[in-house]
């Protein structure tokens, strides 16, 4: 994370480093050498860090710079010349930018307040540009953002609906790549970069190691990432130690095992099961997406019969399967 703030330092007059929570001193210090540290509250995820960051540049005089960057620390890099980035970026003549979309979709948040995902640029790398920084609309959208405690919140109030809102109100945007291949920078960093100029990868997409990784998602594909490790080492001068640390940090990461069933109707039975077993989920068939099972200990089909993908990935995955 050090390495891909030093890099963000070298372009930025002046930076503000945003955590939410709290840093023992000498980290505080360390970070100090960067930048301003403002420590806040432990709540809301990024959204509410550039929101709080965002008024807090506003009151300290933005005007008089040409450009904000929201970044958040969820990204590794970069692998390309950031300065190239930019200038790549800046003949487009817009208003706000990205490294990339994410496609519409219906709302899985429940929390958009346009009843569905619009295209959207993902938060973690935005640039916005002084014409739409310095108009009233800007602080007012932070202001009026309001919780996003959850990580639903924050994607269904803020990330999903920042460009629409100001595309609505005529400012233009962009982003470096247009890619529409499934899962983007997630599931094909090493073509994104290759083909894209994208400077960066996504931390959680080092966790697709295994092609199982992309079944889990209705998706048939390849992992890029041994082939992204012999570019990293090849092609550029970015630290393969601190990669290799990456995989093995994710390769020991626990997730919470659960119990998966399956039903079409809720019954008596189902809901002692549900009481008895802390451990069970329970999805209705219809309203199921394949990606809830990625980390279940056993699937129970539950008076239904088998969903044909689950049940094919969960194979590959050695999940066992009982249908009652």
């Amino acid at each position: 994370k050090l390495l891909f703030l030093k890099s963000l330092v070298q372009l930025s007059e002046k930076v503000l480093i945003v955590v939410n929570g709290t840093l023992p001193q000498e980290d505080i210090v360390q970070l100090e050498g960067y930048g301003d540290v403002f420590l806040r509250e432990n709540n809301g995820y990024d959204a509410a860090g550039f929101r709080a960051g965002s008024l807090q540049l506003l009151e300290e005089g933005l005007d008089n710079f040409d450009e904000l960057l929201l970044v958040n620390d969820t990204s590794v890099g970069p692998f390309k010349d950031l300065c190239a980035v930019f200038e790549k970026m800046s003949v487009q003549k817009l208003d706000f930018w990205g490294i990339s979309y994410g496609g519409q979709s219906h709302d899985v948040t429940g929390f958009n307040k346009y009843g569905y995902i619009p295209k959207h640029l993902q938060s973690y790398f935005l640039v916005i540009e002084k014409s739409m920084f310095s108009d009233a609309s800007f602080k007012q959208y932070w202001q009026e953002l309001g919780d996003t405690s959850t990580r639903d919140m924050a994607i269904g109030k803020h990330e999903t609906v920042f460009t629409k809102y100001f595309e609505d109100l005529g400012f233009a945007h962009g982003a470096l790549s247009y890619s529409t291949l499934p899962g983007g920078i997630y599931f094909h960093p090493l073509t994104l970069i290759q083909e894209d100029d994208v400077p960066l990868v996504k931390y959680t997409a080092f966790e697709n190691t295994e092609d199982v990784k992309f079944e889990w998602h209705g998706y048939t594909s390849h992992s890029e990432i041994p082939a992204l490790l012999e570019y990293i080492k090849n092609q550029t001068d970015y630290p393969l130690a601190v990669v290799e640390g990456i995989l093995d940090d994710l390769s020991k990461k626990v997730y919470p095992t659960f119990t998966l069933v399956i039903y079409e109707q809720m019954d008596e039975q189902l809901q002692t099961l549900i009481k008895e077993d802390e451990s069970i989920k329970a999805f209705e068939k219809s309203a199921f997406h394949i990606s809830s099972g990625e980390h279940a200990q056993k699937i129970i089909y539950y008076k239904t019969q088998e969903l044909p993908q689950l049940s094919k990935v969960a194979k590959m995955a050695n999940i066992p399967i009982e249908i009652i």
